[in-house]
């Protein structure tokens, strides 16, 4: 089983803890999709199709599948999973994705040390964080624009 994780699981020690066995592939773009804020958590929304975002894609074993649909399922915001076709080394693979629904109310911005931390993150891993900012971007017109300020130090 594969899994794909965008966010701070661009790192591989942090998706390690949730799955020790987890066996780090490589990173993908993924299109149709693109990413918002639910405060210091990244999530990734559908999108238009011209839309992308970047994911490390992870072998997992069927019993941390299960785990992993369990932590992120039971958040307040409710992440649902669903499979996605995603190309990798010049074939398509079938992976597992966690999606929130864009149409909840608990988008918010992050906070500016996790804004930074995640940006080492995509640097590290050479993501572009133009990725970051259009993530806060989609995040302000989620949340209507309500006395919305964010930037980057």
């Amino acid at each position: 089983m594969f899994f794909l994780g965008y966010g701070e699981y661009l790192n591989g020690n942090k998706f390690k803890r949730y799955c020790p066995s987890a066996t780090p592939l490589g990173v993908a773009e993924l299109r149709s999709f693109k990413l918002a804020f639910c405060g210091n958590e990244p999530v990734a929304i559908k999108a238009e199709e011209t839309e992308s975002i970047h994911v490390r894609i992870y072998e997992v074993n069927d019993l941390e599948t299960a785990s992993l649909i369990s932590h992120f399922t039971a958040f307040p915001k409710c992440f649902d999973s669903i499979d996605v076709a995603v190309e990798f080394n010049e074939e398509v693979i079938t992976a597992l994705l966690f999606v929130a629904d864009k149409d909840k109310d608990s988008f918010r911005l992050p906070g500016g040390a996790y804004l930074d931390r995640l940006t080492r993150i995509y640097i590290q891993n050479n993501v572009g964080i133009l990725e970051l900012f259009q993530a806060l971007e989609t995040t302000r017109k989620l949340i209507n624009g309500k006395n919305v300020y964010y930037w980057f130090y």
